[in-house]
């Protein structure tokens, strides 16, 4: 039976109808896919796979525009065989794909090889090795712009028709949809994302302000609780997961530190020196690297004067919400220290002005009574004088360690040093102390004395013994270590209400050296006294003098004539012993 055909169609009309149906379903189907298809990539590839079907094309493949640079590249490609035009990137201005951008219209030839077009040399080796002769590209337009171009390409001559460039260009409407789509999400996931992560950032901001908040409201109940430096440190040094430890600018410590910050005698290391220095003097945070570790340092100052430092391990992972934090809680423990030196220094008053009558007794035992139980002091127990000749510039310091360390000791800033009264009978235990309490401010080599343990009422006169001692031992030699008043009683004795008859002594037993000396400028009574100390040995006598042993033997053969042969009888010899010693030791009397 023949075909049908409607009245008036002829067969190539109904073919063309028939190809424009196909034409449409694939349209329609890519229309549905558009809905369906969320992965942008696997969308795109899939009409160019119905544009190469319908178009009837050996190959088509769709580029994407770059705004930024006006090129365009590759993103999907059906029936291509060379790697380079797969991933083609045609420059702006050069290849028909270049037209089409700019004129925003479909652009065609027949005969790509001798076409007049911009040629580059990567496009046009892309076009040589796919064998391309005639190309057809679309414009993708959304809202006026252009976001690429779909092309259809054959490897033999001919000419489009204007269905193919329709068709084409409805594929291309697609693309646009789709692209314009994908950009559009992207862009609100990237507001979304961006969103997320500020409300992230808010949030984390927030929680370090609320714990900031919490951390500065527990560092100020422990302040108000009447805690220490150091648990306020543990507690900050917990909170911020590093090592903290405090110091007065001045470098005294207030804490615990950890290894290689400080020597052994309690001074910083030269890098933490200078490093607080330089927070002293920037008033905030420094950086440091200080015994092969990097510290911060954290200084307040209040009107031009340092007050404390905090030092911390690991500064550069703090935040700056941490960094702050760190530099209120060094603010809070100025005004903790500040609180605090003004009541020692208030209780240092009060306990010195005590320490003073008791010293001096110029104050009735009642009056004395009722001060100190005033604060807290019992005086019904025996009290062991201490005199620490000290310079001035030293005492102050020594006198506030004193009052932290050894609260029951009584400190009085008198003549020739610091005297402290020591609770208890066991001068030697108590002393040794009271040393180790003083640490690196008092010398191992610098010099104690003390006196016997007394009553109250005994004090006056056995301080004024020790103090006495401790002004004439340099003249005997004595200027390091620690000296009980029982053992160099004689030299008291002898300088006592006895003196006069001492310096008698001294001038009959060496008088004849000493006017020698005094005229001709000469060293007999030194000589004297270095030959008996050296049991009459010449060499080491010399040897202590710095002389020649022949200037020794010319000085003792003067002794002797100034002397008389007989000073080396052992009565004469004893005498001339204790004579030089009283002379080295001075025969003024000392003032009370």
């Amino acid at each position: 039976m023949p075909e049908h055909h409607p009245v008036g169609t002829s067969e190539d009309e109904l073919t063309r109808l028939r190809r424009r149906d196909r034409e449409l379903s694939g349209l329609l189907n890519s229309s549905r896919a558009l809905v369906q298809v969320a992965d942008v990539d696997r969308l795109l590839q899939e009409l160019v796979d119905r544009a190469a079907e319908l178009m009837g094309a050996d190959m088509t493949y769709l580029s994407v525009y770059d705004e930024d640079t006006g090129d365009l590249w590759v993103r999907a490609s059906h029936g291509v065989v060379s790697p380079e035009l797969k991933t083609l990137r045609v420059p702006s201005g050069a290849g028909l794909a270049s037209q089409v951008v700019a004129s925003k219209t479909a652009q065609w030839t027949s005969d790509y090889e001798h076409a007049e077009l911009l040629s580059h040399p990567t496009v046009s080796a892309a076009v040589r090795t796919e064998g391309i002769q005639c190309l057809l590209g679309a414009p993708m337009l959304a809202e006026g712009q252009i976001l690429g171009a779909l092309f259809a390409a054959d490897r033999y001559r001919h000419d489009f028709t204007t269905d193919q460039v329709a068709l084409l260009t409805a594929f291309a409407d697609h693309a646009a949809l789709v692209v314009h789509r994908a950009r559009l999400f992207s862009a609100v996931e990237q507001q979304a994302r961006e969103a997320a992560a500020a409300r992230a950032v808010a949030e984390e901001r927030a929680a370090q302000s609320e714990r900031a908040a919490q951390l500065h409201e527990h560092l100020t109940q422990l302040t108000l609780g009447g805690h220490d430096t150091s648990t306020i440190c543990e507690a900050l040094a917990t909170a911020l997961g590093h090592r903290v430890c405090a110091a007065r600018s001045t470098g005294e410590l207030l804490t615990t530190p950890w290894e290689g910050l400080w020597t052994p005698q309690g001074r910083p290391e030269p890098g933490l020196q200078e490093a607080l220095g330089r927070s002293a003097s920037a008033g905030g945070t420094v950086t440091a690297r200080c015994a092969g570790q990097d510290i911060g340092v954290t200084t307040t100052v209040a009107a031009g004067i340092p007050l404390v430092s905090l030092v911390v391990d690991r500064p550069h992972d703090l935040s700056g919400l941490d960094r702050r934090t760190l530099e209120r809680t060094a603010q809070l423990l100025s005004l903790l220290l500040m609180q605090q030196d003004a009541r020692s220094r208030a209780e240092e008053l009060v306990r010195g002005e005590l320490a003073a009558d008791l010293v001096n007794g110029s104050t009735s035992q009642e009056t004395l009574q009722h001060r100190a139980l005033a604060q807290g002091i019992h005086l019904e127990q025996a009290y062991t004088p201490v005199v620490v000749p000290l310079e001035p510039g030293v005492r102050g310091a020594i006198r506030q360690h004193l009052l932290a360390t050894t609260p029951e000791a009584l400190v009085d800033d008198g003549p020739g040093g610091l005297t402290v009264l020591l609770p208890g009978s066991a001068p030697r235990t108590r002393v040794q102390a009271l040393r180790r309490a003083m640490g690196p401010r008092l010398g191992e080599r610098d010099l104690v004395v003390h006196g016997r343990p007394g009553t109250v009422a005994e004090l006056p006169d056995t301080v004024a013994l020790t103090r006495r001692l401790t002004r004439m031992l340099p003249r005997i030699g004595v200027t390091t270590g620690t000296v009980d008043l029982l053992d160099l009683a004689p030299y008291l004795t002898l300088f006592g209400d006895n003196a006069d008859l001492a310096q008698d002594f001294v001038r009959r037993t060496l008088g004849d050296l000493l006017a020698w000396d005094a005229g001709h400028d000469s060293h007999l009574v030194g000589t004297l006294a270095a030959h008996l100390d050296h049991n009459g040995n010449l060499r080491r006598t010399a040897e202590q003098l710095y002389v020649h042993v022949n200037t020794v033997k010319q000085r003792m053969a003067r002794i002797s004539t100034l002397l008389g042969e007989d000073w080396r009888e052992p009565e004469r010899q004893f005498q001339l012993r204790v004579a030089v010693r009283l002379h080295r030791a001075g025969t003024d009397p000392l003032p009370d």
